[in-house]
């Protein structure tokens, strides 16, 4: 056992620190304050056929905390070469890369470093470090072996640890439920004997653990590199109370989130407290460490601001936000919200579009086309429930405003074509209405230059073609018409 051990300990030396002598130096730019993220043809990964229907949000490919502490989230384009460069603090970076949906693969990089993301037939990333040869090892030190990716392409680690993988194996296991009803379901599709599985991963992180020990104890990685892969596996925890009085740990976006999840339990809410409640005890916790409170309210204050469901009255909005700067003193945070109505003449027109009949058609020749009319647009998804919760109201208000000079046109983002063609007929929307199915929503400028992260979302173009409103009022508010007819005598 112990020669064992020593052949391990020399197999691993030789992988990770051999390798980066005589290597060939290539025409790469590093920078020694962040570091450099290229993407290659990258596939989005906000959606899976496994959980048809399923979104997430914020929708992201990659997620990450720069150096002023604000969550970033980004999606590259999905056709060539695209670039992002993440600064540093402390030496690493820690990126979150969304995989198929519900998985994200973690990365500590190395300040200074290039790094490429390509990807398998099952868009699943792989990454190869442009400076060295030994870093690609490092990044990669979780995935070589054969017990981290299932055949699904999701990791052991992700496959036990969400419930509905769980919920799959229980349901089938149990032989109750009609194996027709779980094929329809696609629960047939998640199963995976856990019982087993959970040996397998077992024997995976005994083995992980031993790298990375054999890698510290030899000085080729710092102990705090190993142990932020550790903690991915389940051998290490992060402590909360930790990230909350340690500045340093909140570059991590994994701790940030960490951070924010326990908002309610560090101030002792009850969950399902509503974001202004929370957003008053968070301000009122003189215990907080200040760039703590300052976090949670900053994304307690965005929580307001861009709610989901039923938006908050724009007077509650604006309380909020003044409350936020007397208390932070951060007008940066403050201006990117409190301007999040203003008219800016510069937005993108860049969305491609079909229309029902299968024709490609772009944006900006239908903001052409009614060029005199005010447009209301709503985007909306087959699957989105409050979607269709407004539909009743929608038809209401293309009825009251049927003779005048208002277009009402109905966008669907992140849908399936056919699941959007049924839900254009139950919902009427062809009633008085335009509807297009968005072909390119992420890579469409306009939805990042209005921040598009929830459905439904509204915007209103004035008669002359112009983006007035990029959070306009839903349909089944009392503001959407006066607001309308504003424009309509203009």
């Amino acid at each position: 056992m112990r020669l064992l051990n020593s052949i391990i300990i020399i197999l691993l030396l030789c992988n990770i620190s051999c390798s980066s002598y005589n290597q060939k130096e290539e025409n790469y730019a590093y920078n020694n304050s962040a570091v450099t993220v290229i993407f290659k043809d990258a596939p989005q990964q906000n959606s899976s056929d496994y959980f048809r229907g399923m979104r997430t949000i914020p929708e992201y490919t990659i997620a990450y905390v720069d150096t002023l502490l604000y969550r970033n989230f980004y999606i590259p384009k999905n056709i060539g070469y695209d670039t992002l460069s993440v600064p540093a603090k402390y030496g690493y970076v820690e990126i979150l890369h969304r995989y198929n949906l519900i998985e994200d693969i973690p990365y500590l990089l190395i300040v200074g470093d290039s790094v490429l993301f390509t990807y398998d037939e099952y868009n699943r990333p792989n990454i190869k470090s442009l400076k060295s040869e030994a870093n690609t090892r490092l990044y990669n030190l979780l995935w070589t072996d054969s017990r981290a990716i299932q055949p699904n392409k999701y990791s052991t680690n992700t496959i036990l640890s969400d419930d509905r993988f769980g919920f799959a194996y229980k349901l089938i296991k149990e032989g109750k439920t009609p194996q027709s009803l779980i094929e329809e379901l696609g629960y047939d599709k998640l199963y995976c004997n856990l019982d087993s599985l959970k040996q397998v991963f077992v024997q995976y992180t005994e083995s992980i653990k031993l790298k990375f020990d054999t890698l510290v104890s030899s000085g080729v990685i710092s102990k705090t590199y190993a142990d932020y892969y550790l903690r991915k596996i389940g051998l290490k925890q992060q402590s909360v109370d930790d990230v909350i009085q340690n500045d340093s740990l909140k570059y991590y976006i994994s701790n940030y989130t960490l951070l924010l999840s326990n908002r309610h339990n560090y101030t002792k809410a009850p969950q399902g407290t509503k974001a202004p409640q929370l957003f008053d005890l968070i301000a009122a916790d003189s215990s907080l460490q200040t760039t703590t409170r300052n976090i949670m309210l900053r994304e307690t204050l965005y929580g307001i601001q861009n709610t989901g469901w039923t938006p908050y009255p724009p007077q509650l909005v604006a309380k909020y936000k003044e409350k936020y700067r007397q208390i932070t003193g951060d007008s940066l945070s403050y201006n990117k919200t409190i301007n999040n109505k203003n008219t800016i003449s510069e937005y993108s027109a860049d969305l491609l579009l079909k229309n029902f009949n299968g024709e490609e058609v772009k944006w900006q020749d239908v903001i052409n086309k009614y060029k005199g009319k005010v447009i209301y647009v709503d985007f909306w998804a087959s699957w989105c429930a409050p979607c269709r919760a407004e539909m009743p109201k929608a038809k209401q208000l293309r009825e009251s405003y049927k003779d005048k000079d208002v277009v009402f046109v109905y966008l669907a983002v992140n849908d399936k074509e056919q699941n959007w063609r049924q839900a254009v007929k139950d919902c009427q929307t062809d009633y008085l209405g335009e509807n297009y199915f968005v072909s390119n929503t992420s890579t469409a400028n306009l939805l990042k230059e209005i921040k598009f992260n929830t459905i439904p979302r509204l915007l209103l173009y004035d008669k002359n073609g112009k983006l007035v409103d990029i959070d306009a009022p839903r349909p089944s508010s009392e503001q959407i018409q006066p607001l309308i007819d504003k424009y309509l005598i203009q």
